[in-house]
């Protein structure tokens, strides 16, 4: 059954100004170094990060807290799962939000189009 919802949008280029800008610290603050790895063989890194930030902040809005105190930026990963797609793992304090709330699982689609990456995600029990 589906408990909760969440979707984001972001502007590629405004990853890139903060990759720019911030480089290493904004990474680390965002970022678990997993995912930051997986961006080295990517051709395009702003799509790449972009479209992981799209799905953090879909999953702090599927909770429904927001990235804070109930979900920090580093307790949501976004991987690949065996047949390459796009996939979320929870752990600390999203993890036990997500089981408050009764979701176990979560589903996760990534698109992206020239100037925009987007992400929708469906927590189920």
């Amino acid at each position: 059954m589906v408990i909760a919802i969440g979707c984001d949008i972001i502007k590629i280029s405004r990853m890139k100004k903060s990759l720019e800008k911030y480089g290493e610290n904004f990474l680390k603050k965002v970022f678990i170094d997993a995912e930051i790895n997986a961006a080295d063989k990517r051709i395009d890194k702003n799509q790449f990060f972009a479209s992981r930030w799209a799905v953090k902040e879909s999953v702090a809005k599927m909770l429904g807290t927001g990235i804070g105190k109930k979900c920090a930026w580093k307790d949501i990963e976004v991987c690949n799962n065996k047949h390459n797609k796009p996939k979320v793992i929870l752990s600390g304090k999203a993890l036990n939000t997500a089981k408050e709330q009764g979701i176990k699982e979560i589903l996760v689609t990534i698109s992206h189009e020239k100037e925009y990456a987007t992400a929708f995600v469906l927590g189920q029990d």
